[in-house]
């Protein structure tokens, strides 16, 4: 389950978190990125669509997905950032379907509730904050949940880029002791993603590079983001058999 130093950092720094993700450079090109991609997940006009968002936050990203026309239902282990979440709106008054308080990977109970629901499941910082087995659980779970044409978008910190290789060695101590960097030191390559997901029936459709070390400081940058200096990716997952190219 979602790790309890992890819970305990986002029930601290809610207001803190959500606050960064309105107003950073950063959260603008993550904004960019998943809301391009979920733009080209959208549903026929008029159809219900359901969007899972996982790890949900001030559910700044799950309301990109409320936009796009989906119902979505928003679950977080921290009860902070959920009470933050419940005040949020989309463009034009939507609203987020449902709030839930759950950690993660789900338990047996909701996961019976909402399997082959999903047409959409979003996970935006979410992987780096659980142990390596919950992890690959969580990926398991994304199938589980998916529709047979479902689309999962999950963020991972990139495993190639310089920055994460620079802070590894550091782990949870000095600088970083209590900061949000400190407590996600796993990362991924798109090459160890798609051999997990494949794992559980998904395949790796693609994978869209973003963010900048210190890009707080930057000012305006090209979008195209290189693997040794991105320090993140989405990884576009569909089960086996499903062409992605909506």
């Amino acid at each position: 389950m979602t790790e309890p130093s992890a819970l305990s950092y986002f029930d601290r720094n809610a207001v803190k978190y959500s606050e960064w993700t309105r107003a950073s450079r950063g959260f603008r090109e993550r904004r960019a990125v998943f809301g391009a991609l979920i733009e080209r997940c959208r549903p026929p006009a008029g159809e219900p669509a359901l969007c899972l968002d996982l790890g949900c936050g001030g559910t700044p990203i799950g309301l990109l997905a409320v936009d796009q026309g989906y119902d979505v239902i928003a679950i977080d282990g921290s009860a902070e950032m959920l009470a933050l979440a419940r005040r949020t709106r989309a463009g034009g008054g939507a609203q987020i379907r449902e709030f839930r308080h759950a950690r993660l990977p789900l338990d047996g109970l909701s996961l019976d509730e909402l399997r082959g629901r999903a047409d959409l499941v979003i996970a935006s910082s979410l992987v780096e904050y659980l142990s390596d087995p919950d992890s690959d659980e969580l990926l398991a779970q994304c199938a589980q949940l998916l529709k047979p044409d479902g689309t999962a978008l999950i963020s991972f910190p990139n495993r190639h880029s310089l920055y994460w290789r620079a802070l590894r060695p550091i782990g949870n101590r000095g600088p970083l002791r209590g900061r949000a960097a400190g407590v996600q030191q796993r990362q991924w390559s798109p090459e160890q993603v798609r051999d997990r997901a494949a794992a559980h029936g998904l395949g790796l459709c693609g994978s869209e590079y973003f963010a900048l070390p210190l890009q707080q400081y930057l000012d305006s940058v090209p979008l195209n983001r290189s693997a040794w200096l991105a320090t993140l990716f989405v990884a576009v997952l569909a089960p086996f058999g499903v062409r992605w190219s909506r």
